[in-house]
């Protein structure tokens, strides 16, 4: 906290006055159309940075200073207007809409502003008042349903979870798909690092780091064209959020701006259990070690054995807690106890407060905020808690420098136990998959979960009780993070600038992971271990800026910027480990009695660019945008070292070219681009390096041979498994795209229509080689990937009424479909990941003419028509399906189409904002399925001893017993005497239906845990009040707003398996669609908020 006190103080102490002889001037902007008030319109003093804004009625107040004559008053939509106020101190306004022309300024690549009637290329807003106003901590996912072209993947429930986002489909086939964010004009890495022994844990973007708080604007830049000048890391698209203490805003005097918000969540859903049958297999009761639920139903028994006298518990059964349950004899009541599904998870709790100071004159300006957030989440022992800092100015210098500057500083502390899959973090140590699995006789609520003696486990088999998970591990993630930049531009004529701006971003993440001894599962789990983890990542940005803006006549204007920069970026990652805790509760490594180094790595990289962007207007109808840049990458051979990319767009302002006089159409504009981007490697690709030879997990890679232990150990090296490649190119993204936008009806329906068509090749990646050639792995270029899609962002104003009820609903529809078009000769596929045991075989891989990460396992054998094929022989699936041995493409993880939907009412100060999303299609293979369903747990698998039919035919075998095929390969059914295929009438009971190999449960071909994903879901619903200015008239606040908001608050997913309730956003894979590795059930939120202008 000492470290933080100075950045907080400095915050406090900061105040500015500005003293000058002023009037005060007041009245009202009305619509011309209807005589409505206009609230938002921007009234500036010409020649002076003071201004303000009209409230919600349409009123505004503005102290002006002697010598300024004139006010302008502009608004979106409406034509400016310049009035002179003489001696006037009331001044009522009507504006006139401005048919012909949008003169809405964006915010584009390198901070450039640009009309975005001149683009020719799409670009999506988001304004801060849509991020404030919905208490969610996480800005990406406050982008959720609100950007055509933009898909957002959360991770369920988990507090402080990762988010992944794309833009434009996924390129890269085996890098870094997210696009680039730039803060304020700096690069900010968003990238989530880990090991997979930490509890297989989701961890946050560093995206999170940003308060939304602080975000006055956020803009999407799609494609190359728009994209290209921030150079190679812009590939996937870019993310450009400007700060309000970031954003060069002028005004006058003081303002205090107080915001304070508390909600809690609860966990949306979760499986509809059974209550027909307890722990168990084949109808009979077990307490052996045993995790199903297919045993004898409650009816059959009012008590059976307690759970913790299982012979299966073995040596732990001598302990004393065990043996004091024992001595008692007891049976215990055989019923269900379906309520401790829900009662494991919490009430989470969530609060945030927020102020910010602005001040003002004639030639400066500054700013400061704080915040805090802090948040519990549903599952026990998780939380995350932020803390942001702020300061930023600008000023116009005696000598006509202007100097603006900001400095940032977040403090991020995340806790969760182990919640994840990976090594060392597998269902014996997943808190949220234990309980989600656990029999339904199980009283999870009522059974002691620790040994009093040592603190160990207690469950009725050899795997850990979820509440001791919950009490026995961590995952600490403690991230300070500071970025900030400074600027310095000169006006050389009033047509030319230049200017210098030098950002920087560092963070250091310090990770902790526990387990502490006692748990069941390998021999390092039962002793526990500890794992240390410290990332340093740091960013220094600088670019050099040459602005012409220049009239060359009455019809033509002239835009260029020229700028070089020169990017470094440095990283350090450190882990340490030790296992074999000695004393509980110790969080130290001398408290191991095995310690060793696990990764210790420096990495640094420097790129530099040069580029350009010249922009030529004609009549403001007519834009044509030329782009290009050469960038200079350390991490490719020298002689790729250098690639070059250029861009082309534009702009056609067709209902100012024709001077359309139409009664509907009001604006029409159409565009066109196309774009180049680069991307450069990894470090350390280019060549074969060496590896220090340190123990990873406790064991190996030391070299005592020929010293044998004289002098210690020595540590030794050993080549890289993955073999570099001399000759490394850069990957190439070109895109095309055409669109146009057009507003009707007295711009009552707005359209906004994009087609895009993307492909990049040179992918870097590594493929599999024979061990022969001394590697596992060799780097290559490798494949072509095409993104094809087209995006629609629909406005309507439904209803609008000169009593100030207004309806407006805005439609985002993105369609995207991807194909992997190339892999090396000789290369069949690529995998991200599997999953792979005597039951399961799942992949997520690419493949040559199939979409981008197929989903990849085993189906049933079918016919030719694809009806199952039955095994009419006896044995272990009689009357069920057979697996075909040989594994398939089971699914598309791509969605077929995702819309977003946004509903605004408003009547005067009352907003109601909901929000709808829709993502149709799309694959997922579900392990909960698999895990939960195939267990006997939820509802649709009672009834066991009911007889049922598998539909299909029998299938045709062979004299000796192997399926018969026709001449092209395909399975063939049995046929009775006429030539008929036999269809299947073999009775087996519901219990081998959902339990057997040859069924749909447990031992299922993947096929059938493979689903379509498609989610309908209400993603935002919020309540607004803004206070009529006259009610605050005797108060000292300027402004107030109560309000009420609620996330996730109702899904539906038509197509996955009935009961089992599963969120598709659960994933916990960061960066990967189509495959649930049974991650937190997703959380649903209720908050309020307060917000105060002094």
């Amino acid at each position: 906290m000492r470290k933080k006190l100075p950045i907080i103080l400095l915050l406090g102490l900061f105040v500015q006055f500005s003293f000058a002889q002023t009037r005060e001037i007041s009245g009202t902007v009305i619509s011309a159309e209807d005589n409505a008030p206009i609230p938002g319109v921007s009234i500036l003093v010409k020649g002076a940075n003071i201004g303000t804004v009209s409230d919600l009625d349409g009123k505004y107040m503005l102290d002006v200073p002697q010598g300024n004559e004139t006010l302008i008053f502009s608004f979106i939509g409406m034509a400016t207007r310049e009035v002179n106020t003489g001696d006037r101190s009331v001044i009522d306004l009507s504006m006139s809409p401005n048919v012909n022309a949008l003169n809405e300024v964006v915010v584009t690549a390198i901070g450039i502003e640009r009309e975005k009637k001149a683009l020719g290329y799409a670009v999506s807003e988001v304004d801060s008042e849509e991020i404030t106003q919905r208490s969610e901590p996480d800005v990406i996912r406050a982008l959720n349903g609100k950007v055509a072209g933009v898909l957002i993947q959360g991770s369920g429930g988990v507090t402080g979870g990762n988010t992944n986002i794309t833009i434009r489909g996924s390129s890269s086939l085996t890098g870094n798909n997210q696009p680039l964010f730039v803060v304020d004009g700096i690069p900010f890495d968003n990238s989530t690092q880990g090991y997979t022994d930490q509890g297989g844990n989701s961890v946050a973007n560093r995206a999170f780091d940003i308060d939304p708080n602080n975000v006055a604007s956020m803009t999407v830049l799609k494609g190359a064209a728009a994209a290209a000048l921030y150079g190679s890391r812009a590939q996937n698209g870019v993310v450009i959020i400007t700060t309000k203490s970031g954003s060069g805003a002028s005004r006058k005097g003081l303002e205090v701006n107080y915001s304070t918000s508390f909600g809690i969540e609860e966990v949306a859903k979760l499986p509809d259990y059974q209550n027909e049958y307890g722990q168990g297999g084949n109808g009979n009761v077990y307490i052996e070690n045993y995790f199903g639920s297919f045993g004898a139903p409650y009816t059959a028994y009012d008590s059976v054995p307690h759970p913790y006298t299982n012979p299966a518990l073995g040596p732990y059964l001598n302990s004393p807690s065990y043996q004091n349950v024992a001595s008692r004899g007891d049976n215990v009541l055989y019923q269900p106890f379906t309520e401790k599904y829900r009662n494991f998870f919490n009430t989470g709790k969530l609060q945030e407060h927020a102020i910010s100071v602005q001040s003002g004159g004639e030639k400066t300006n500054l700013s400061a905020g704080l915040s805090w957030m802090d948040n519990t989440g549903i599952i026990p022992n998780s939380s995350v808690t932020r803390i942001s800092a702020n300061l930023g100015g600008n000023a116009t210098l005696d000598n006509g420098l202007k100097l603006s500057a900001g400095l940032n500083y977040v403090s991020t502390v995340q806790n969760n136990p182990a919640l994840g899959s990976g090594n060392f973090g597998g269902f014996n140590q997943s808190a949220s998959q234990l309980v989600l699995w656990a029999p339904t006789s199980f009283d999870l609520d009522g059974y002691p979960y620790q040994r009093e003696e040592d603190g160990g486990a207690m469950y009725y088999r050899t795997a850990n009780n979820p509440y001791w998970v919950a009490d026995n591990s961590m995952n600490e993630s403690n991230v300070d993070r500071y970025f900030g930049n400074v600027k310095l531009g000169y006006d050389i004529a009033d047509w030319i600038n230049v200017a210098y701006q030098l950002g920087f971003n560092a963070y250091t993440d310090r990770r902790f992971f526990m387990m502490e001894p006692g748990g069941f599962g390998s021999a390092i789990e039962q002793s526990g271990f500890m794992r240390r983890s410290t990332y340093y990542n740091a960013e220094l940005d600088g670019n050099l800026l040459i602005n012409i803006n220049k009239a060359l006549n009455d019809d033509f204007y002239l835009r260029t910027i020229t700028g070089w920069n020169i990017n470094q970026r440095t990283n350090t990652a450190s882990q340490f480990g030790g296992n074999g805790v000695i004393e509980r509760g110790i969080q130290s490594f001398t408290n191991t009695s095995s310690q060793f180094i696990i990764d210790d790595r420096f990495v640094r990289r420097r790129f530099a660019g040069l580029f350009t962007d010249i922009s030529l207007a004609y009549q403001e109808w007519a834009f044509v945008n030329l782009t290009a840049r050469n960038d200079w990458s350390s991490t490719l051979p020298e002689d790729n070292r250098s690639y070059f990319y250029p861009g082309v767009s534009t702009s056609l302002i067709l209902s100012d070219a024709l001077s359309l006089n139409s009664s509907f159409l009001d604006y029409a504009k159409i565009r066109a681009g196309i774009g180049q981007v680069g991307n450069d490697a990894d470090p350390y690709l280019t060549s074969n390096n060496f590896l220090l030879n340190q123990p990873v997990n406790g064991s190996g890679g030391a070299t005592q041979f020929p010293f044998n232990n004289q002098f210690g150990t020595v540590n030794g090296s050993a080549i890289n498994s993955n073999r570099g490649i001399p000759l490394l190119k850069p990957e190439l993204t070109t895109e095309t795209e055409v669109g146009a936008e057009l507003l009707f009806f007295k711009q009552r329906i707005g359209l906004d229509f994009t087609y895009y068509n993307r492909s990049t090749e040179n992918g870097i990646t590594a493929i599999d080689v024979p061990p022969s050639s001394g590697s596992a792995t060799q780097v290559v270029n490798i494949g072509k990937v095409r993104n094809r899609g087209i995006e629609v962002g629909l406005n309507l104003k439904v209803i609008e009424r000169p009593n100030g009820f207004n309806w407006n609903i805005f439609t985002a529809f993105t369609r995207n479909r991807n194909e992997v078009l190339e892999l090396q000769e000789g290369v069949d596929q690529i995998v991200l990941t599997s999953s792979a045991g005597s039951s399961e075989i799942v992949q997520v891989a690419h493949r040559n003419g199939q979409p981008f990460g197929v989903l990849i396992g085993r189906k049933a054998i079918r016919d030719a028509a694809g009806n199952l094929l039955i095994d009419g022989l006896p044995g272990t699936t009689y009357g069920k399906y057979i697996d075909n041995p040989e594994p398939q493409i089971i699914g598309d993880p791509n969605p077929d189409f995702v819309v977003g939907i946004t509903n605004d009412f408003s009547y005067k100060g009352l907003t109601l904002d909901l929000v709808l999303d829709w993502v149709q299609g799309g694959d997922l293979y579900s392990k909960s399925n698999r895990e939960i369903v195939g267990r006997g747990l939820t509802h649709d698998s009672g009834d066991r001893m009911v007889s049922r039919i598998m539909p299909g035919y029998i299938a045709a075998r062979n004299e000796d017993g192997s399926l018969a095929r026709d001449e092209n390969g395909n399975y063939l059914a049995a046929v009775d005497a006429s030539g008929n295929p036999i269809r299947n009438n073999i009775n087996i009971t519901n219990f081998n239906w959902w339990y057997d190999r040859g069924g749909f449960g447990w031992n299922a071909a993947e096929e059938f845990h493979t689903f379509d994903a498609t989610v309908l879901r209400l993603r935002e619903l919020a309540l607004n009040y803004n206070f009529p200015s006259r009610w605050l008239d005797k108060t000292p606040f300027g402004s107030a707003r109560i309000g009420m908001s609620g996330r996730n608050l109702w899904f539906i997913t038509p197509n996955m398996h009935e009961g089992l309730n599963l969120d598709p956003e659960t994933s916990s894979f960061p960066g990967l669609r189509g495959i649930d590795f049974i991650g937190v059930p997703s959380a649903r939120r209720y908050s309020m908020n307060l917000s105060f202008t002094f």
